[in-house]
């Protein structure tokens, strides 16, 4: 994007082009004594002319100079550096948004995000088709979501076939909760393919799998739960597939009462991540939901084999061992479930409940 402005060397090539022109059809000099005053008036425009296109030309290449460092300096990370360049660049003159949208995202690498906002902003002055895009990513970074829509809008609108403005504008809507409106963006990406000669396939599936994961959420949310569904289901069944995906899926599934289906997904969960102790924790969940309690003993303790710590297993742990009837083991576990739990108090009232009561204490 930061390409060096090839186009002031043409100008530039004109000018002493016209210059050597001039010679060679008037090789007399352009002040002569004998001439009419008005002869010499037009020379010394003239020669005005070429002084004034000179030192316009000498600027041009001083500002190419410094254009030229800020993006060298760009390439090699040095921030701070494209930042002086890129505004040296701009104190020459001539102005142009590419230095202003460099000077832009050399602020915004350094955490400047106002100055890069506002910088933004101000190339649009000597553009205004250019830049909606990053600008429209810097102001969604800052939270920013109503002004992130309308510059990803006016992206898409100039760019009909810009798959990162219409994701954006999709992320926008979601963040907002235009559920509806996130779902039709994604829609839009998702029917992008085969209509961007040229787009990098590996990119459009990038795309894609973001967007399906967005569409299921906002289908979800919207309550299209069999298109929803579907749309998990295209997920899993990609590279996309991933244990977070399957926790969500189970989650997703769970909330319909599907709980032998939700089983299924939270097992590969655990089977893709059998070091993330929430894996297991969930897997025994619906095991002890749908009868399975000494499976989901199993289970839990596989998850506090890995955390020692994770009190949410203990309690579960414990409820499971009352229900196969093994209370030693769930008064062992409730202990370790106050030792660790860090949350709400009531929820420790409960445990140090059940352990009286199992304990027959009054």
């Amino acid at each position: 994007f930061f390409s060096f402005p090839l186009e002031r060397i043409a100008s530039s090539a004109l000018f002493w082009f016209s210059i050597g022109g001039l010679a060679a059809v008037n090789p007399r000099p352009l002040i002569q004594t004998g001439r009419r005053p008005t002869e010499n008036l037009i020379a010394v425009a003239v020669l005005l002319s070429l002084l004034l296109g000179g030192l316009a030309t000498l600027q041009r290449i001083r500002f190419d100079a410094a254009y030229a460092k800020a993006v060298r300096e760009w390439r090699r990370g040095d921030w701070y550096s494209v930042i002086r360049s890129a505004q040296s660049a701009i104190d020459i003159g001539p102005f142009d948004f590419r230095a202003y949208q460099l000077l832009a995202a050399g602020h915004q690498k350094v955490g400047h995000l106002e100055d890069a906002e506002r910088t933004f902003k101000n190339s649009f002055a000597y553009h205004e088709n250019e830049g909606h895009l990053p600008l429209a990513a810097l102001l969604e970074s800052r939270g920013k979501f109503g002004e992130a829509r309308e510059q990803f809008q006016l992206e898409s609108n100039l760019f009909p076939k810009s798959i990162a403005a219409l994701y954006g504008l999709a992320r926008s809507h979601a963040a907002m909760g235009n559920w509806q409106e996130a779902a039709k963006a994604c829609n839009l990406v998702l029917d992008r393919k085969g209509d961007h000669p040229g787009y990098p396939e590996s990119a459009f599936r990038i795309y894609a799998r973001d967007a399906l994961r967005l569409l299921a959420d906002a289908l979800k949310k919207t309550g299209n739960l069999d298109k929803a569904s579907i749309a998990y289901e295209k997920l899993l069944g990609s590279d996309a597939a991933s244990a977070q995906l399957y926790t969500q899926y189970g989650t997703f599934l769970s909330s319909q009462n599907k709980l032998q289906d939700a089983l299924a997904a939270h097992r590969n969960a655990a089977r893709m991540e059998p070091n993330d102790p929430r894996n297991h924790n969930n897997v025994g969940v619906l095991l002890s939901q749908t009868g399975g309690y000494e499976g989901a003993i199993i289970s839990f303790e596989r998850a506090l084999a890995i955390d020692t710590t994770y009190a949410k297993a203990y309690r579960n742990l414990g409820e499971a061992s009352e229900k196969v009837g093994d209370n030693a083991r769930a008064i062992n576990a409730y202990r370790s479930f106050v030792d660790h739990w860090k949350g709400a108090p009531e929820h420790l009232v409960w445990a140090e409940e059940q352990i009286r009561l199992l304990s027959g204490v009054k």
